[in-house]
């Protein structure tokens, strides 16, 4: 069963799911001829029972486990026969989450954790052809068009510059999240006094970052690299 990424640091339940729908029909096959709803009920009952609960969540695979299959289907998916099988048979099918908007919390999340990853030039010229046979709707092209509307070269120029000074500082602050296991704080940058160059890059990032704003909100919730 496929594994999907959940938050910073999780799966979902997937894998869990076949574990806990095998055990979960032992309890309820008495209902097997009463149909769905007397199945629902009884799964209801079930799961407010603390001790029924407990006992099925402790079957559940430890992260390792869980971790230990993730890698093993990613390597599944390389195979080219596997993969066309799968998507020969979900053709047509709607997927479950259509529809489903998705947390700003699991949004930032993700985000989070796809920062700063990169892709080789194999793969994003896949995701570009792959986006290229996708025909847009209208409703996308609208979206496009109001996200663009009132930003000039002047924004796109100042985007450019603040996101090649952001990757620049990243490195940095990575570096020192290495060393000292946390983020870069104020009382870090008060020590930098020696290192003029590194205070006039953070000076102009900050500068930017307000220049960008004043052209899109989103920047101000742009996850900051000194805390």
């Amino acid at each position: 069963m496929l594994l999907f990424v959940g938050s910073i640091g999780g799966f979902a339940r997937s894998t869990r799911t076949g574990r806990v729908a095998r055990h979960c029909s032992q309890d309820v096959a008495e209902e097997g001829g009463k149909g769905n709803t007397a199945r629902r009920e009884k799964m209801k009952a079930l799961w407010s029972d603390p001790e029924w609960r407990a006992r099925v969540l402790a079957k559940r695979r430890s992260r390792a486990a869980i971790e230990k299959q993730s890698k093993s289907m990613s390597k599944k998916w390389e195979d080219d026969e596997f993969r066309t099988k799968v998507q020969e048979s979900l053709k047509g099918k709607e997927p479950w989450n259509k529809g489903v908007p998705m947390p700003d919390e699991t949004k930032r999340r993700i985000s989070v954790v796809l920062r700063g990853s990169q892709k080789s030039p194999e793969t994003r010229a896949k995701m570009s052809q792959a986006k290229q046979s996708v025909p847009m709707s209208q409703e996308g092209k609208n979206l496009i068009s109001n996200q663009k509307r009132g930003k000039t070269k002047d924004y796109y120029k100042l985007k450019s510059d603040y996101e090649l000074l952001k990757n620049d500082l990243q490195l940095w602050a990575d570096s020192h999240r290495l060393k000292t296991g946390r983020p870069m704080r104020e009382k870090d940058i008060n020590s930098l006094v020696k290192q003029s160059h590194l205070l006039t890059k953070i000076k102009k990032y900050l500068e930017l970052k307000g220049e960008l704003i004043k052209y899109d909100s989103r920047y101000e919730h742009d996850d900051p690299i000194i805390r």
